[in-house]
């Protein structure tokens, strides 16, 4: 079921889920735009989307102690860059909310 959800919400939700699935060695940092609005998602599509980044970025770290952040924020999305991607070509220009995993490996 699709919602407005604030997804700097929903990863601090996940905040204790998230340190059960990822070793000792990763320690998850959080960047959070403050004034990021709320986007139309399915929660358990988004929540399972966030589980899988931060699975995928805890298992490339390996053994090593690293970090994995966790990152929201807006970018202005232009004609230029829908021609580049691979979205639906009625997606309009404007300021869209992102979410980012990256690691340190």
């Amino acid at each position: 079921m699709v919602e407005l959800l604030n997804l700097n919400k929903v990863i601090d939700e996940m905040g204790c889920l998230l340190r059960v699935f990822i070793p000792k060695n990763v320690v998850v940092k959080l960047d959070f735009h403050l004034q990021l609005p709320a986007v139309e998602v399915d929660a358990t599509q988004i929540r399972q989307v966030i589980m899988n980044l931060i699975t995928n970025a805890a298992e490339a770290v390996g053994r090593h102690s690293r970090a994995v952040t966790i990152s929201t924020g807006i970018t202005e999305v232009n004609q230029n860059y829908l021609a580049g991607t691979y979205v639906d070509d009625d997606l309009a220009t404007g300021y869209y909310a992102y979410l980012e995993v990256s690691d340190t490996s």
